[in-house]
């Protein structure tokens, strides 16, 4: 999984690179500098989340944490009928 995130996340601008070197210079300077260069900060920020994806039996404990999270919130989001003042 950590190997393709580096290659989804690069493959822009090695395709762009590429078409650079063989065609046009210029082609798509602007793209790969405003935008492409700043793929390289998410392979960061989201490998925490792919190393511990990927761990065995993680995946079922991270969907039991959810499940117990939204029975939680679906008790405390019932209405229930009040009592009449008397």
């Amino acid at each position: 999984f950590i190997s393709m995130t580096y290659i989804i996340l690069q493959s822009p601008s090695i395709v762009i690179g590429v078409i650079e070197a063989l065609w046009s210079p210029t082609f798509a300077f602007d793209i790969q500098y405003n935008y492409f260069a700043y793929l390289y900060y998410f392979i960061n920020q989201l490998l925490p989340f792919i190393i511990i994806g990927s761990l065995p039996n993680m995946r079922k404990e991270i969907r039991r944490w959810f499940q117990y999270i939204k029975r939680r919130l679906d008790e405390q989001t019932r209405i229930y009928p009040g009592r009449p003042i008397a």
